[in-house]
């Protein structure tokens, strides 16, 4: 039952927090409205961070500060002259290039986490329906055939096994109540097939937080048993639900709007003011 339907870890969080922006994204491919400043600034350090973890993935000489502004510039450079403008409050003066130098000036002070042993950066991974496909706990067999996809920040291994480490650029440091995401829980899944680990896999936030004084903070995520079978049954019932969306006559009737936080940044928040669906 494979309608060509994209399935990522991204687009499947996308589809949790409000499966009508996952519709305009994803089924009916509409363009988004604009780019949030904050998504424009998180690529562009993802992008030098990036390159630290690759030269010492490498044995090379340190990235420098100014080395990894340059391609944290190039990449806000990018986005400034893509068709898709960069959403900014009429208050908003916030100068992209001079906060990227602020927050990489940030990291390289705070002594970087470094790991003796680098496995993977911004490493793609896919997750064929084999390998996702049965329940760990109950061995119920998910009935899809679609893998999943996605791209792990950073892999390392140390003396307590792999690690996967997400980069995280933020306003506020975010909570860890309710477990791990469903995205976090799919890495660990990905890095446990990828690396054939023999102990499962922990989970980091590499935070990078926009404070005042910037805060740099590598910080656990803990993990139960429990909860890759929780991110499998949400991976199982989200296709489910894609396929009956796919070949409905009016598939904005099982894609509703999810009201939250989220509404004031989206890239389709005037579409979907306008839609009666």
């Amino acid at each position: 039952m494979n309608d060509g339907v994209y399935v990522s870890a991204s687009s499947l969080r996308l589809l949790q927090d409000c499966p009508r922006a996952w519709s305009y994204r994803y089924l009916k491919g509409h363009a988004a409205e604009d780019v949030g400043l904050g998504l424009v600034l998180g690529k562009a350090c993802h992008a030098a961070l990036a390159l630290f973890y690759e030269r010492l993935r490498d044995g090379l000489p340190a990235a420098t500060l100014d080395e990894m502004v340059a391609v944290a510039v190039a990449s806000i450079d990018e986005a400034g002259r893509s068709s898709t403008p960069i959403a900014r409050d009429d208050d908003d003066e916030t100068d992209l290039a001079a906060e990227a130098e602020r927050m990489l000036r940030a990291f390289i002070l705070s002594h970087p986490f470094q790991p003796k042993r680098v496995l993977g950066v911004e490493l793609p991974f896919f997750l064929d329906a084999g390998q996702v496909a049965r329940h760990p706990i109950t061995g119920e067999q998910f009935a899809f055939e679609e893998g999943i996809s996605g791209v792990l920040d950073l892999v390392i291994e140390d003396e307590n096994g792999i690690a996967v480490i997400d980069h995280k650029i933020c306003k506020t440091r975010p909570a860890l109540s309710g477990g791990i995401d469903l995205q976090l829980a799919i890495y660990a899944l990905a890095a446990e097939e990828l690396f054939r680990s023999d102990k499962p896999v922990r989970l980091f936030h590499h935070l990078l937080v926009r404070t005042k004084t910037p805060r740099i903070e590598l910080r656990e995520v803990p993990r139960s048993p429990h909860d890759v079978a929780e991110a499998l049954e949400a991976v199982a019932s989200g296709v489910e639900l894609i396929h009956v969306a796919v070949g409905h006559p009016r598939p904005g009737r099982l894609l509703g709007r999810h009201r939250s936080w989220r509404c004031s940044g989206c890239g389709y928040r005037r579409r979907c003011a306008g839609d009666r669906t």
